[in-house]
């Protein structure tokens, strides 16, 4: 708590002292929505798409180890029930093995089975986050090109919300929004 006390109270304390250092200077202040332009970017949907394409097919790839399981199980369920009394000592034996080597493969192919599910959701979340670094870099360059076109020397994320769960942001004059020019700017470039 005191944590949340302090920072804000600190700005408190510092923006006179700032503003007196900026005497005579004009403070320009743009806001973009950033969650907006990166849902609106096509990189995004491209990127999106791309997953779920990467996802479908690791889906296809477990429905074929179950299957495979499954397959497993019920080969080693029909080894079991022809457990035959009358067979000799030799041909108990052998199935005795036969069950113990299908029990070490049905193990085996749940093991194979969790595995590739632990791997596959690492990997899809490594290229998620990957994707989202690369076009949020991108969209960053594209703001601060803009807002520096435009003289702004502040650009505040209206998206964003405080530890509260609430805007930092209350209002933000619309004529100051420069979330549509970064989407164009940005959204121009496809297919080039």
């Amino acid at each position: 708590m005191i944590n949340i006390i302090k920072r804000p109270l600190f700005i408190l304390i510092l923006l006179p002292f700032g503003a007196f250092g900026l005497q005579g200077q004009n403070i320009n202040v743009a806001t973009v929505d950033i969650n907006h332009i990166y849902n609106e970017y096509y990189k995004t949907k491209e990127a999106q798409q791309k997953l779920e394409t990467s996802f479908e097919n690791a889906q296809k790839e477990l429905d074929r180890l179950r299957i495979e399981g499954e397959t497993l199980v019920q080969r080693l369920n029909q080894i079991e029930s022809e457990g035959d009394p009358t067979l000799s000592a030799e041909a108990r034996e052998k199935a005795t093995e036969e069950m113990r080597l299908k029990r070490e493969e049905v193990r085996q192919k749940q093991i194979e089975f969790r595995d590739f599910i632990k791997e596959t959701q690492e990997t899809l979340q490594a290229e998620e986050s990957n994707y989202r670094r690369v076009l949020l870099a991108e969209i960053r360059a594209k703001v601060i090109e803009i807002a520096s076109s435009k003289q702004a020397n502040l650009v505040l994320d209206t998206s964003g919300k405080n530890s509260n769960t609430v805007s930092s942001i209350y209002y933000a004059d619309p004529r100051w929004d420069i979330t549509d020019d970064v989407i164009r700017t940005l959204n121009a470039s496809k297919g080039k």
